[in-house]
């Protein structure tokens, strides 16, 4: 096998905050998964560092002397790019870069990077091209900002400073703004094409099954051995980019089209999602989602979540409805509890969410039940929120309903 070659050293830096987001937050998994992305891309991680603070730094995000810890260890070992595993600000990527004295990108930086490089397909590349372009605008200040501040806008600046600054960040702004509208342009053109393939389709009665999961889970190996696709399928994240539909004939009266989507990954940059929306809107009219899990990855319950949350964010209606029939069915369930059950609803969970109260004095029996019962529920303030979209079969709202019974009990 050609091996690819090493392109740059990299130190990856992630922060723990408690005023930060859980998605938001770096940890000990999401860092490997940063270092696997950074394969992907064909670079090499050469250290990791983690820094816990009660707060992110507005200027440099990790406090002043962690970075001057991590500019001392690029100077040891000769790194030549630092990415970070949360968001950062223009300008925190800006005064990073100045005070380390190397490349500075985020965790989305890297994300489009990889798929910049995995592209294929013109469509492919449309909406790469679209999202890298979506990621760029708001960071042209920080750009200029050195020049912005010669000038000001009192002009009271030095002679012959005024405007440079402005003039160039202006004219970069306009030149995007194009850019992005042709692009939009050219992939409405896409879902033109797409729209007209799904007629095709429909008119001829073929199903259409979906294969959706966690980048490198394994969609590309199943279509190979359902379809003799013979498409890549390496063991690394993203390293299949571009949609690949194939006929598979069931029987004599049956054929069926298998498409293999790009797969999904926590922390998804969201200027990606709304750029494959031409292509990920396909799973909205697919007649079966095909989820494949790795359960041989210790995370694959978090992965799976991950896949759920971004198909319902997506808007696929049919997710939405198979919610709600699981909300309806569970609610018929636990429609026999004495403790008080409230529909809520949560921006990070899409699907809405129930929230059953439990008696405060016995919360260890409640944790304890919810553990026997392997589910999980945020408890906060007397009452347990469960995501509807996590428990996603009627098997798992039984076993949310034995421990909701099991939890009323405590109470009468």
């Amino acid at each position: 096998r050609e091996t690819e070659e090493i392109r740059d050293k990299v130190v990856l830096v992630g922060l723990n905050s408690p005023v930060l987001k859980k998605d938001e937050n770096a940890d000990e998994e999401t860092m490997e998964e940063l270092a696997a992305l950074v394969s992907t891309a064909g670079a090499e991680t050469i250290g990791m560092v983690m820094q816990n603070r009660p707060s992110p730094d507005p200027r440099t995000f990790i406090g002043e002397g962690k970075v001057e810890e991590v500019k001392v260890f690029c100077q040891a070992n000769h790194a030549s790019m630092v990415i970070f595993d949360n968001d950062l600000s223009p300008s925190q990527m800006r005064v990073l870069t100045e005070m380390l004295g190397v490349q500075v990108l985020d965790r989305c930086g890297l994300i489009l990077d990889i798929f910049a490089q995995r592209a294929k397909t013109k469509e492919g590349r449309l909406q790469v091209e679209l999202a890298q372009y979506k990621y760029l605008l708001p960071r042209l200040t920080g750009m200029w900002t050195h020049l912005e501040r010669q000038a000001g806008t009192s002009g009271k600046g030095p002679i012959g400073s005024k405007g440079p600054g402005e003039t160039q960040l202006e004219t970069d702004r306009r030149h995007i703004h194009r850019k992005i509208d042709k692009l939009r342009e050219d992939l409405e053109d896409v879902r033109r094409v797409r729209s007209t393939q799904r007629q095709q389709r429909l008119k001829n009665e073929i199903p259409v099954v979906a294969i959706v999961g966690y980048t490198n889970a394994g969609k590309s190996t199943l279509l190979n051995k359902l379809t003799g696709a013979g498409i890549p399928a390496n063991n690394r994240l993203f390293d299949t980019l571009d949609t690949t539909s194939r006929l598979l004939t069931v029987s004599d009266t049956l054929d069926v089209v298998i498409s293999d989507t790009v797969g999904f990954i926590r922390k998804l940059p969201h200027q990606l999602v709304e750029a494959f929306k031409a292509t990920l809107e396909e799973l909205e009219y697919a007649d079966l989602l095909l989820h494949v899990i790795d359960v041989s990855n210790p995370e694959w319950k978090l992965q799976a979540q991950v896949v759920e949350s971004l198909i319902l964010e997506l808007g696929i209606d049919n997710i939405d409805e198979h919610i709600r029939s699981l909300e309806k069915y569970l609610r018929s369930k636990i429609a026999d509890l004495h403790l008080p059950v409230v529909q809520a609803k949560d921006e990070k969970h899409w699907g809405g969410m129930i929230c059953v109260y439990y008696p405060p004095q016995r919360e260890d029996d409640v944790v304890r039940i919810l553990e026997s019962h392997k589910i999980y529920g945020t408890m906060r303030g007397g009452y347990i929120r469960f995501g509807l979209e996590f428990y996603n079969t009627m098997e798992q709202m039984d076993i949310v309903s034995a421990a909701l019974h099991e939890i009323d009990a405590l109470a009468h």
